[in-house]
């Protein structure tokens, strides 16, 4: 076993009694929080794989800039040039996920992106499919605007754009896309914000190629107008480099619908009632442009609704009111990479503990097989970390209260390796 396991497991064993003090509520003063707190997050609880073990520079030269011995890469755009990266492997079909931390000068007229394509970007991307998160930069760091596409054997023309309810370029935020032969779905911190649903049997094109990733700084005047080069350089940072992906083999393209690759399992066939809430919420408040409203006749897909069945309806009352609250307004200034209600005090105990989420939308990651019921456990754990430090007269809330909420981040993007 690994020396850094090994540790894990140690620590793992120590705190239990901690985490079963605090889900019953027995005094602890801050300092044993703030130690074992502090003690999880140093153990591991982060993507440790380095950039070159599935990743490469794509151009840019001397502007791909690999930090932190591969843990961190910084793509940097000046006058000269920008850059990007792309993975060592072609995929067909996954869960994928980058942590990202946007320009933060005015970076109007700069574009940052994370997708996934079927055609490298040296060569026509005529009739491709390529799946988009791409951030539009401003001379506000909340006015940035995320704009998504997907591209399905055409020229896509399926935007769909969003404000933030946070400040993207002040921290890390983990952006997510999962594909399988059922749906794709775009997350923002575990929330979804984005689905895209296989309905061939209407006449509607699905992504189908093989992909591989691909992330980039460039700009274009034309798209987002010019750029103050005088504000530069502009750099964006890039963390978490794992993979989790069906390689492509092109003599066996099916083998990668298999169910033994846990993205494909039924679960993820269509949004939990609870992610369709999030999904419903974000898209009410955040989205400020769509595709479905300017040419629906030219996307079959537009004129159906996303299918919501009575029950999830149902469901999604008996939750309550306290349950994905994504307005940036609810949310403490050192809220890190959470950005749902579980932040606030009594929300981790909901929803109800009969609905097994696996695309957690309150930054807790994911889980699958017999470690959810752990992962409940722990989640609870985490409110009553909140909970306590909320209601304490020691005057350390804050500090606390920041440590807690880079756990939770932290631990997204391991929970499903566990």
């Amino acid at each position: 076993m690994p020396v850094h396991e090994f540790m894990n497991s140690l620590i793992t064993i120590y705190l239990s009694k901690y985490f079963i003090n605090l889900i019953l509520l027995i005094p602890m003063d801050y300092n044993a929080i703030t130690l074992f707190l502090i003690l999880f997050v140093a153990c591991g609880y982060a993507d440790e794989t380095p950039f070159d073990e599935n990743y490469s520079p794509m151009w840019g030269g001397d502007h791909v800039i690999v930090l932190d011995q591969g843990k961190e890469v910084e793509l940097l755009i000046d006058e000269h040039s920008g850059a990007g990266f792309k993975s060592k492997q072609d995929f067909g079909s996954g869960y994928f996920r980058m942590m990202m931390k946007l320009p933060s000068n005015n970076s109007k007229g700069v574009i940052t992106t994370f997708y996934l394509t079927s055609v490298p970007v040296v060569e026509d991307a005529t009739n491709h499919d390529e799946l988009d998160f791409e951030f539009l930069g401003d001379n506000d760091p909340m006015a940035y605007k995320l704009n998504t596409n997907v591209f399905a054997n055409d020229n896509g023309h399926r935007e769909q754009q969003f404000r933030l309810w946070f400040d993207p370029t002040t921290d890390f935020h983990m952006y997510e896309l999962v594909w399988n032969q059922h749906q794709i779905v775009f997350f923002i911190d575990g929330i979804p914000i984005r689905v895209f649903r296989n309905n061939t049997k209407m006449g509607v094109s699905y992504p189908s190629k093989s992909m591989r990733i691909e992330a980039s700084i460039w700009n274009s005047t034309a798209w987002v107008g010019p750029v103050d080069w005088s504000q530069g350089p502009f750099i964006a940072h890039y963390q978490g480099f794992s993979i989790d992906g069906c390689k492509y083999n092109d003599s066996d393209p099916e083998a990668c619908y298999s169910m033994t690759y846990y993205w494909n399992a039924a679960k993820y066939w269509k949004l939990s009632p609870y992610q369709q809430r999030c999904y419903q919420e974000v898209r009410d408040k955040f989205m400020v442009y769509d595709y479905c409203t300017k040419n629906p006749e030219n996307f079959p897909e537009c004129l159906t609704d996303f299918p919501v069945e009575e029950h999830i309806q149902e469901d999604m009352n008996n939750m309550g009111s306290n349950n994905c609250t994504v307005n940036h307004l609810d949310l403490p200034s050192n809220s890190g990479g959470a950005t749902t209600s579980t932040l606030r005090k009594g929300a981790a105990s909901s929803p109800p503990a009969k609905h097994d989420f696996h695309y957690r939308g309150d930054g807790f990651g994911y889980t699958h097989g017999e470690t959810d019921k752990g992962f409940d456990i722990l989640k609870t754990s985490y409110g009553h970390i909140l909970e306590y430090i909320e209601d304490g007269e020691d005057g350390n809330e804050e500090p606390m209260k920041f440590i807690t909420r880079r756990m939770m981040r932290q631990s997204m993007t391991r929970a499903h390796e566990m």
